[in-house]
């Protein structure tokens, strides 16, 4: 075996004066290797005679054979498993599937030792491997394993030579058949990392907030792609939640991105997803009814009516009553298609045939020519599946439909991206969690069965160096490189190494600002024009919440540094205040909602302090604050039961919403927002409640218009045909503190005797309509730029963090 070692970075290009490439093969880590040397070659010598191959293709060229079937065998085998009586018979992710299929294939064929092995599955290895051979035969399946075995035991041309080029470490497979090949003919191993080159023209950034790095990048691309169109450009990211969204903000910025479209056409796909999935919960199945395929009387009336229900999982129809407040035309509409709805329900789970015999009829909608494909797609995909999930249909079917090839922004794991030579190469996020820490991966979740636990699922420890010598050479071989570390956690290793090199900008404090410079008007203190209409833009794209318009009103500055500059920090002190909230709120809904016990109570706060408040708060106190929140959230409850039970307080309202979101046009802009909790009486009166966990506004600020959340919400479900009665802040931790403005003809005797303000009829409908007019007025000041108020009391200014750019502070030191 011949080995030669290249500089990092360096390609085919480098063996040139080396290496004879008449009639060689060249084995590779994967396409984009091979796609980047073929570019390379065919500019110079040319590779007439070369074949290019990845461990695989020579795999299946050794054993003229290809494996088959891989996916249908997986699914096969899990409906083996689930009819077993064995612990993994409710594993259900075909991911943890596929990978017990591989196990068991590795074991039949690389002759391995359950001591050998990365996982051992105590007591179930025999079930596994029964199972394993019943899905092979059923789904006609030639695997992985069985080809390999081919392939060794193939006889190798001894005139060939064999050129491995990229590899950082090699599979057992990939190593045995490597040592063959070696024994028969001409190898050579090339390593392009012998001589450690360091990444010349190299970025760095760093941010808490992950969208502020997607924005980031699609910045970049848009102004590399406007100096040079043709410029490759990759983006490596090994989550592929992360990948997913980073398209999705391509997408929105009109770059496309790389990889392969369905010829039926993205409309049409999305047509049928709708149809699969349509029986997963409430959501999905008024996006249905509101789509192309929706073939139900007043489908469109049907979806608002589950809406105004708020159900998410559609058997909750079924369970429960419908509530008195619905109008009856609402209720006649979901009776008739009660039956209908239960059916999508049942449908979102069945065999092949079931979600076949569907997608089928739906597909004549769409004209012959596409209905033809699909139905060709069908044929092919066909098989016996077990029970799956529509989309567990949709993965299979659309690895039977037509693709082809659309240029664009590679997006790729950093095992895809390996070996490319980018213009412009992106790198994120480079945090803790980039290379795999070595931790257990049990394959099933803990809960299933004590036995599970016990069965051994012991790990396979990545190897971090193979992920850390890919990277160096992406950085090596692109031109240029830009580096994000996402996150308050820690920062991966080499992130660490390269920044001693280069400096680190920090997003979050020089923020982003627009693509333009403007200057406030010191005569107007306005922006210009053409900055106040680009403002406005923002607005009417991504509208505003409640909490922001507050924002505003209690500092028009804070908001203009944290909306526009977008130079606000994390706050430390800001976050444990979010996370004891989102308790409260939470264990308020579900045990007014019958879904939480008084005596769950106490484990339900323990195990939400532990997930959200825990890593934000010193271990001392965790004890003391778990027993203090319960304490509090029991106190409230109790003291609302008893004002529920008392018929001159309540007047006959009662809960009926938690968390309910609404989106309210104003003008041009959209208020987003939940309500935390709606009460109601049989008139169809309502109570809009949100919770504080502490203090609560003063009452005159709310009369005056400088709070405006609890306006906000009346005017959203005065706009919607409800009847707002009465608005109340209520603080959990402080008893018996609220505030009220209530509507004495429509809320009657209902009352908290606490800080409340009486209207009649006339009078409440006034304060509504005021406070659209106070509305109006912010999103005018917005919109002009006008951002030079005080703040609304001296207390905003003692915990902002805008501190370095306030006007506010240096014009108090110039009086």
């Amino acid at each position: 075996m011949e080995i030669i070692y290249k500089p990092m970075g360096s390609g085919v290009e480098s063996l040139a004066d080396e290496v004879d490439f008449k009639g060689a093969t060249f084995i590779m880590p994967n396409r984009k290797w091979i796609a980047r040397s073929k570019e390379v070659l065919s500019r110079s010598v040319g590779f007439l005679g070369v074949n290019f191959f990845t461990f695989d293709d020579l795999t299946e060229e050794l054993a003229m054979a290809r494996p088959r079937n891989l996916w249908r065998a997986a699914y096969v085998f899990r409906k083996c498993l689930e009819e077993g009586n064995g612990a993994f018979a409710p594993l259900r992710d075909m991911e943890k599937i596929r990978r017990l299929f591989q196990w068991c294939d590795d074991v039949k064929y690389l002759g391995l030792e359950e001591k050998d092995l990365p996982y051992s599955w105590r007591g179930d290895v025999r079930g596994l491997l029964s199972a394993y051979e019943s899905a092979v035969e059923s789904a006609d399946c030639v695997t992985e394993g069985e080809v390999f075995k081919e392939a060794m035991a193939a006889e190798v041309d001894s005139e060939r030579k064999y050129i491995f080029v990229g590899f950082t470490h090699y599979k057992e497979r990939h190593r045995l058949l490597l040592e063959k090949l070696d024994a028969a003919a001409h190898v050579v191993v090339v390593s392009p990392f012998g001589e450690k080159k360091e990444p010349e023209a190299v970025a760095l950034y760093q941010t808490v907030n992950g969208e502020r790095a997607f924005r980031h990048i699609v910045k970049k691309t848009a102004a590399a792609l406007a100096e040079n169109p043709g410029a490759k450009i990759g983006v490596a990211m090994n989550k592929e939640e992360d990948r997913a969204a980073m398209k999705a903000h391509f997408a929105l910025a009109n770059i496309p991105a790389a990889g392969s479209a369905y010829v039926l056409g993205e409309d049409t796909l999305h047509q049928l997803r709708l149809l699969w999935r349509r029986g997963e919960d409430g959501p999905s199945a008024c996006a249905f009814l509101r789509g192309d395929l929706a073939e139900v009387e007043d489908a469109h009336g049907l979806a608002a009516a589950i809406e105004t229900l708020g159900v998410k999982d559609l058997s909750e129809m079924d369970e429960s009553p419908l509530p008195y407040y619905l109008f009856p035309e609402t209720k006649e509409l979901l009776i008739r298609h009660k039956a209908l709805l239960r059916t999508w329900k049942h449908d979102n789970e069945g065999s092949w045939g079931d979600f076949a015999r569907r997608t089928e009829e739906a597909a004549e909608a769409f004209g012959e020519g596409l209905a033809k494909m699909i139905a060709d797609a069908l044929a092919e995909a066909e098989g016996d599946y077990g029970r799956i999930t529509g989309r567990e249909f949709e993965s299979i079917l659309c690895g039977f439909l037509e693709k082809e090839a659309a240029p664009g922004v590679d997006i790729l794991s950093l095992d895809e991206a390996y070996g490319g030579d980018y213009d412009l190469l992106f790198v994120s996020s480079l945090d803790g969690g980039f290379i795999p820490a070595k931790k257990e991966d049990s394959l099933m979740n803990r809960a299933i069965a004590k036995s599970v636990m016990e069965v051994g699922l012991y790990v396979n420890f990545f190897q971090g160096e193979e992920m850390t010598d890919r990277l160096k050479y992406l950085l090596a071989s692109s031109k240029k490189s830009l580096l994000y570390k996402v996150g308050d956690g820690e920062e991966a290793r080499i992130f660490t190494e390269i920044k001693k090199n280069f400096p680190v900008e920090d997003l979050d404090k020089t923020g982003e600002v627009y693509e333009k410079n403007w200057d406030l008007i010191a005569e107007e203190g306005v922006f210009s024009e053409e900055a106040a209409e680009v403002l406005a833009d923002e607005l009417r794209k991504k509208g505003l919440s409640p909490s922001t318009i507050d924002g505003y009103l209690r500092c028009p500055f804070s908001y203009f540094a944290d909306r526009v500059l977008k130079s606000a920090p994390e706050e430390e002190d800001g976050r444990p205040a979010m996370a004891k909230g989102s308790i409260y709120h939470e264990a308020l809904a579900l045990y007014f909602s019958g879904k939480l016990s008084k005596d769950d109570l106490e484990n339900f706060v323990e195990a939400a302090y532990d997930e959200k408040l825990a890593p934000l708060k010193p271990d001392y106190l965790w004890a003391w604050e778990k027993k203090t929140m319960a304490r509090a959230l029991l106190a409230a409850i109790e003291a609302e039961e008893e004002r529920l039970a008392d018929e001159k307080k309540n007047g006959a309202f009662h809960p009926v919403a938690f968390e309910t979101s609404f989106t309210y046009p104003f003008e041009d802009v959209e208020i987003h927002g939940i309500i935390d909790r709606v009460d109601r009486n049989e008139a169809g009166d309502e109570i809009l409640i949100d919770y504080k966990s502490g203090g609560l506004p003063a009452y005159e600020n709310v009369a005056a218009y400088k709070v405006m959340q609890l306006a906000l919400y009346a005017l959203a479900r005065r706009h919607m045909g409800n009847r707002p009665a009465s608005l109340e802040y209520v603080s959990v931790e402080k008893g018996n503190v609220s505030i009220m403005a209530r509507d004495t003809t429509r809320a009657g005797k209902y009352s908290r005797l606490r800080n409340e303000r009486k209207y009649d009829g006339e009078a409440f409908d006034e304060f509504l309509n005021e406070a659209e007019d106070a509305l109006g007025h912010v999103l005018a000041a917005i919109k002009s730029g006008d951002f030079n108020e005080a703040p609304m009391d001296e207390n905003v200014c003692t915990y902002c963090p805008h501190g370095d750019l306030c006007r506010k502070e240096a014009a108090d030191v110039i009086g």
